[in-house]
């Protein structure tokens, strides 16, 4: 085992200890799962860190806040802009994440799966 995934393991570890009432979500890079031929797929341990998800039913989607939330944000704004002529960018922009906000976010510890 190399340094950083010994590093990776340790911060987890941490986390979970700091954190016992949140649920570990393994994020599983596409790189790690070449196909369906088998059952199962080695990967490593990567970076683990708090972190929030929204489950969209619409398109059946997950979306992590640390780095979805500004599309989410910037896709409100394209679609709702015409509802709202009489603000201004910065105030639709902050209508948006408000909006954003308000989702049924999931706080959990999140670790990535990498190849």
């Amino acid at each position: 085992m190399d340094k950083k995934q010994k590093e990776n393991i340790v911060n987890l570890l941490k986390l979970v200890i700091e954190n016992p009432e949140l649920e570990i979500v393994p994020m599983v890079a596409t790189e790690c799962v070449c196909d369906d031929t088998f059952s199962y797929w080695m990967a490593h341990w990567g970076k683990a860190q708090i972190d929030e998800y929204w489950y969209n039913e619409d398109n059946n989607r997950v979306y992590f806040k640390s780095h979805d939330f500004d599309d989410l944000v910037e896709e409100w704004m394209d679609e709702h802009f015409e509802e709202h002529p009489d603000l201004s960018d910065n105030e639709l922009r902050e209508l948006a994440e408000k909006k954003i906000e308000s989702y049924d976010w999931v706080k959990v510890i999140a670790v990535r799966i990498e190849p």
